[in-house]
């Protein structure tokens, strides 16, 4: 089973660029470009790892490491 890494940014382009590389190197990847639908994802997908846009809402990065 690959391990699972969820993506969250704004931007089209590092959501797409990152997550082509992280598939490559055969991991599965959550891209989510809504920080506000982020935690909805995050409960129900339980990644492994979560990369986060630093420009993400605060709040919800810290909610989110605290889960």
């Amino acid at each position: 089973m690959a391990i699972k890494i969820m993506i969250c940014d704004d931007e089209m382009d590092i959501l797409d660029v990152t997550g082509m590389i992280l598939e490559d190197a055969g991991y599965e990847v959550i891209s989510v470009s809504d920080s506000l639908k982020a935690e909805e994802v995050f409960k129900t997908e339980m990644p492994d790892l979560l990369l986060i846009d630093c420009g993400c809402l605060v709040f919800l990065v810290i909610k989110l490491l605290l889960h």
